[in-house]
């Protein structure tokens, strides 16, 4: 807005400026047809009193002729004094509209420019905002996801605390059953084969097909 003031102010100062120099040029031309004005009552002052007497009817003649050649003078200067009266209000309306067109023209490239720098700003506040509303949304879908993940590794975690804690008691069942069947470290071949057979019980293919077919679960069994 301040280059709008300073703006306003300049244009102000040259039409101030141009109205007093057209002001004084109009002063000089009426100063100029004053001066004509008065040489030419001067002359009429000199004809109206003639040195040389003549006949009364010359002499009325003479002025008479003399008179409307005097008010011929006298129109032909209203004449022009009225023409470039006009001429000069044409010139000075001519420089006003000139001056009014590019005060206008300026003024519109000024609000063009300042409308410019509105649509771009709001077009780049639109633009952020729709980057940080992507940038929000996959932020919140990353956050969603690492939370289903972690809680998806924490049910698995759950799951296999409780399948081991749920197999815990029955592997317990069968060692014992085997070892009340066999003793208690059986010596020689039924020792050993007792012991055999409790490997055999406890092997990975039939743990795994009685756990499910799941190894992970054996092997957690197989360390308790």
């Amino acid at each position: 807005m301040s280059s709008v003031q300073h703006l306003r102010e300049f244009i102000s100062q040259r039409l101030t400026a141009a109205a007093e120099e057209i002001f004084s040029e109009f002063e000089k031309t009426i100063v100029q047809y004053e001066e004509e004005v008065g040489r030419q009552r001067r002359l009429l002052d000199i004809s109206w009193k003639p040195q040389i007497k003549l006949h009364r009817v010359v002499a009325e003649s003479i002025t008479r002729t003399r008179m409307e050649q005097n008010q011929k003078q006298n129109q032909e200067l209203n004449l022009e004094q009225e023409q470039n009266q006009e001429l000069n209000q044409e010139q000075n309306l001519g420089q006003n509209q000139e001056l009014n067109l590019e005060q206008n023209q300026k003024l519109n490239l000024e609000q063009n420019q300042e409308q410019n720098q509105e649509l771009k700003e709001e077009q780049n506040l639109e633009q952020n905002q729709e980057l940080n509303l992507e940038l929000n949304f996959e932020l919140k879908e990353e956050q969603n996801q690492e939370q289903n993940q972690e809680q998806n590794q924490e049910l698995k975690q759950e799951q296999k605390q409780e399948q081991n804690q749920e197999l815990n008691p029955s592997t317990r069942k069968r060692a014992r059953s085997s070892f009340g069947s066999t003793g208690p470290q059986g010596s020689g071949r039924g020792g050993s084969s007792l012991s055999r057979e409790t490997k055999a019980s406890l092997s990975p293919a039939t743990s795994s097909s009685s756990f499910g077919g799941d190894p992970e679960i054996f092997q957690a069994s197989r360390e308790t």
